[in-house]
């Protein structure tokens, strides 16, 4: 943006030059014998001198170094532009590269917030079921005590014996289904690995 600006106050220091060589030509027309008639376009003309005065005003012939300065303020000015041209192609380029990265980021953003809610999801369903192996092995532990008891009265309850099963199995259940959700997070943790990998 300082280059832009730069170029800018070049260009209008380059213009100023070209207008001051155009004053001092007006000038030195004015100053020279031949341009003694007044403008009409700039004042009142006497109507006994309009009537002496050319019909057209004439410009005297520019110096060489005049010219030359003038020409040279031109490509100054013109090379000058050129190269705003150039940095304000090169800005909107690089404002351009700018939104597409922050799209591709604000993607990846997305993406891994996705990601993010589907592991407390995950966490989530895994205390549950953790929830559900400790009720179960505390029905495994209830039971089982009660069965003890049973038999240290010499009393054999056949239900408390099923009951004690039936708790043991629940346990079993738990604790495979939660091995078994445990192994799916881990590869749905790893399927993005593989897949960027590939």
């Amino acid at each position: 943006m300082t280059d832009i600006n730069n170029l800018e106050d070049r260009i209008t220091a380059a213009l100023d030059r070209i207008r001051r060589g155009i004053e001092a030509l007006n000038h030195a027309g004015a100053a020279s014998p031949a341009q003694t008639t007044p403008r009409s376009d700039l004042w009142p003309v006497d109507p006994e001198d309009a009537a002496e005065a050319p019909s057209q005003l004439t410009t005297p012939p520019a110096s060489p170094a005049d010219t030359a300065a003038l020409d040279a303020a031109r490509a100054e000015v013109a090379e000058l532009r050129s190269k705003i041209d150039e940095e304000r192609k090169a800005t909107k380029y690089l404002e351009d590269r700018v939104q597409v990265l922050k799209a591709r980021q604000d993607e990846q953003i997305a993406a891994l917030n996705a990601r993010i809610a589907d592991m407390r999801a995950s966490f989530e369903g895994f205390e549950s079921q953790i929830d559900d192996l400790r009720a179960a092995n505390a029905k495994v532990t209830s039971h089982s005590e009660k069965l003890r008891l049973a038999l240290a009265d010499d009393v054999a309850d056949a239900s408390l014996i099923n009951m004690a099963m039936q708790a043991e199995i629940d346990a079993l259940r738990a604790a495979r289904d939660l091995d078994a959700a445990e192994i799916d997070n881990v590869l749905a943790l790893l399927e993005p690995l593989v897949a960027e990998a590939n």
